[in-house]
């Protein structure tokens, strides 16, 4: 009999005690063969995971009507929508790669804490070349330029979560690692002029300060090793690849401060901060992926 105990998607201590020693396959292993030291425990199986099935979309009222089999009239995805629930996926812990992911970190986090540099990179503060920008959207033109760049808090970086599943026939792995820092600063000057729509002037009147503050940034960096889809077109059969790539970056709070803009601009330019962002992970994923095919180009297809 296997005993379960399940609290937020973790299912541990999988117990296999009470089966008969026949039914166990392979190499049958007594307590007199071991040594006189070894403390013999009970067989536990890995750790599962489960992993939430993806909520329902909003439904609105241009929506069909969902497929009921009482209605004769409704056929299947033609004029009713089929409702598919979604299952859970159930996967196992590994916790040797979740020991080891930390324990090889701590080396770089030593670096990065204790010289602030990492490959010869000096990290505080991390300096970005001069900065140009041309905007020509309906309403709204700006020209700026930005010149000693800054960031400072990177060498503040550190691992809070690890986690490391497989599925359950063990064709995978999805390693996941989460760093945070407590605030980021990022600062310089900044000249600007522009205009927004036929009303408004945008003159920063020569240069200025500005900076941008950042609360609670959480980089969560995602891959997933997978072993050939038929879909997929790979060097060999049944060789290893990466299937996916993710790094999300999110924050809890951001300020951006443009001095000589006045309020109304800051809060207009604090929102075009948040879409920019948004719209780099993309950029992110593929800056990652060229570094990763430059070291081990078989891993990507």
């Amino acid at each position: 009999m296997s005993s379960w105990d399940t609290e937020e998607g973790f299912a541990e201590d999988l117990l296999d005690d009470d089966d008969d020693e026949e039914d166990i396959p392979g190499v049958q292993v007594t307590t007199e063969s071991l040594p006189y030291n070894y403390t013999y425990l009970p067989h536990k199986g890995p750790t599962l995971f489960l992993v939430a099935a993806p909520p329902p979309r909003m439904r609105t009222a241009f929506d069909p009507p969902i497929c009921n089999s009482s209605q004769p009239s409704h056929q299947d995805g033609v004029n009713c929508e089929v409702i598919k629930v979604l299952e859970p996926e159930v996967r196992w812990r590994d916790g040797v790669f979740e020991k080891l992911l930390p324990q090889l970190w701590s080396d770089y986090q030593n670096r990065i804490n204790n010289d602030k540099e990492l490959y010869g990179t000096f990290l505080e503060p991390y300096t970005f070349a001069n900065y140009e920008t041309v905007l020509d959207k309906t309403g709204f033109y700006l020209e700026m330029q930005m010149k000693d760049i800054a960031v400072h808090g990177l060498s503040t970086i550190y691992l809070a979560e690890t986690l490391v599943t497989r599925s359950e026939n063990l064709s995978d792995l999805d390693m996941k690692m989460t760093f945070k820092f407590d605030k980021l600063l990022i600062n310089g000057t900044y000249s600007a002029t522009g205009s927004l729509g036929f009303w408004s002037q945008i003159d920063s009147e020569g240069s200025q300060n500005f900076s941008v503050v950042v609360d609670d940034v959480t980089l969560a960096p995602r891959i997933k090793l997978d072993t050939v889809q038929q879909k997929v077109v790979c060097e060999s059969d049944g060789s290893a690849h990466l299937s996916d790539i993710q790094v999300p970056l999110k924050w809890a709070d951001l300020t951006i401060m443009f001095e000589n803009l006045g309020s109304a601009y800051n809060t207009f330019f604090n929102m075009a901060a948040v879409y920019l962002v948004n719209t780099q992970e993309q950029n992110l994923v593929q800056l990652v992926k060229e570094k990763i095919k430059g070291e081990v180009n078989s891993l990507l297809c």
